[in-house]
């Protein structure tokens, strides 16, 4: 067990995490979400200089607890207090980092502040419409994939086209995070450390990218320039990622193998997959008995 209560050897996930890394076209489907999330990352800017692990986390937490309030199995919706709670118990971070994350996102336009549907002396954190078209994105690239091992399904069209779907997949996996402590990056301490820094998963998933089809891997000052990130933070996160031993460079600095990082980050993607197949979709049972 870790500092913060994550125990990874008492894992729900496990089972679909491990059926889906087997299926016969996980790779394939996981090149197609990497190079999605390029893109979408790529379109988001100057977000990406703040967009962490933990900023990611935050938008998750709010855009539950919204919509925890506006279906009434909260009182007040998406409270700092809420969100510090949920920040606390799960050793994420405290106060202070909560307070400058909140006010980067509003001021980004990712959030706003609304009186509390149950208390009018109360103020809550609300997604912005351009927060839920980013997030209907991101999430229609992980239905994308599930389309792909389990044709017919045609989840990325239903939460393309069905807002209340979006929310369902908010709800179940938020539900599952945040009431139950499943974890998912956690899961993968070395790449979770790395994703929490500034520009992080700009420059990771890069570096992955280029591995999996075999090509030389960026240099620093192109995946600066593609996310809108200063040369110092990629290379930075090009050094921890040397120290993590996920990436091996040459004498000078170029790198030669990078099938570690691929391998977390396949890993990372098949654990989140695994969360919407286990709690949103009923098909933990499918992807197991294929994977049998």
């Amino acid at each position: 067990m870790t500092s913060d209560g994550y125990a990874p050897d008492n894992d729900v996930l496990a089972a679909p995490m491990n059926a889906l890394l087997r299926h016969p076209k996980f790779d394939a489907a996981a090149l197609s979400y990497v190079e999605n999330v390029i893109e979408w990352r790529k379109g988001l800017g100057r977000f990406n200089r703040v967009g962490t692990n933990l900023g990611f986390h935050i938008i998750n937490y709010t855009m539950y607890l919204d919509f925890a309030g506006r279906t009434g199995a909260n009182d007040h919706g998406a409270t700092y207090s809420a969100l510090l709670e949920i920040c606390e118990n799960r050793g994420q971070c405290g106060s202070r980092a909560l307070r400058t994350i909140l006010a980067l996102l509003s001021v980004l336009g990712h959030l706003q502040t609304d009186q509390s549907r149950s208390d009018k002396r109360i103020r809550a954190y609300v997604p912005s419409q351009r927060l839920v078209r980013e997030a209907t994105d991101i999430y229609s690239y992980a239905m994308g994939v599930i389309d792909e091992l389990k044709p017919g399904t045609g989840y990325r069209r239903t939460i393309e086209s069905d807002p209340q779907f979006l929310w369902h997949i908010i709800s179940t996996s938020g539900r599952a995070i945040i009431e139950d402590d499943v974890r998912i990056t956690e899961h993968f301490p070395q790449l979770h450390d790395i994703i929490s820094r500034a520009g992080g998963l700009p420059t990771s998933i890069s570096l992955a990218h280029a591995q999996m089809l075999n090509l030389p891997s960026p240099p620093s000052r192109e995946i600066a320039r593609s996310f809108s990130i200063s040369v110092s933070q990629v290379r930075a996160v090009m050094n921890a990622l040397d120290d993590a031993e996920l990436i091996i460079r040459a004498p000078d600095g170029t790198i030669e193998d990078a099938s570690r990082l691929v391998a977390e980050h396949k890993g990372l993607i098949a654990r989140e997959l695994a969360l919407h197949v286990k709690y949103a979709l009923g098909l933990e049972h499918h992807f197991l008995a294929a994977a049998a």
